[in-house]
């Protein structure tokens, strides 16, 4: 912005009898830089911000030194080893590009063998409790099954909404499927439809 226009008395970026509310901007400001400052020693972090410019404070070259370690509170910051750590989006990319190399693996002492390994460890958990999650629904699905739904499914095939919101009907195995896992068997349809 032209020095001329911030030393000018005119409003210029203000709407004809309406006042700019300073306040209410240096507040906004500063609530969204105030994250960026950990980056700055708590000596004088809290006295970077301010609301008047009369207010000012001069910093040494030694208080302005960067640092690290000195979070505003206990767990805002994360540690090199959460900072090291493959986020599950990563080592999918990763596994499905076996081809490319992974960059900084050596560098930051990785072993891929065992961040794969514990990825599809706790995916194939993750896989189970969904399944056991799925089974324990559809039998409490069943059980809530009026005399009516079991009789239009025998007569006409038409699988109650209960059901058909938790599973998907395989008609060539004429079984109930994991939604999410089509391979997985959660029941056995028994119509004389068929």
């Amino acid at each position: 912005m032209p020095r001329s226009v911030v030393e000018s008395e005119n409003d210029f970026y203000c709407e004809e009898g309406k006042e700019y509310n300073v306040e209410k901007y240096i507040e906004q400001f500063n609530k969204r830089i105030t994250p960026l400052l950990v980056c700055f020693s708590k000596d004088i972090r809290n006295d970077i911000l301010i609301t008047n410019p009369k207010d000012r404070k001069f910093f040494t070259e030694e208080q302005s030194v960067l640092v690290s370690g000195q979070p505003n509170k206990e767990g805002d910051q994360d540690t090199y080893e959460q900072l090291m750590t493959m986020e599950d989006k990563e080592v999918k990319f990763w596994m499905a590009h076996p081809e490319w190399e992974i960059p900084f693996l050596k560098e930051c002492d990785m072993d891929w063998e065992k961040i794969k390994q514990d990825y599809n460890d706790r995916k194939e958990k993750e896989k189970q409790l969904g399944i056991d999650k799925t089974r324990e629904s559809y039998e409490e699905a069943l059980n809530a099954l009026s005399e009516d739904d079991v009789d239009k499914f025998e007569d006409e095939g038409k699988i109650p909404l209960s059901i058909e919101k938790i599973v998907d009907f395989d008609p060539n195995s004429n079984n109930f499927v994991c939604k999410e896992y089509p391979d997985v068997i959660i029941g056995m349809a028994h119509h004389e439809s068929g």
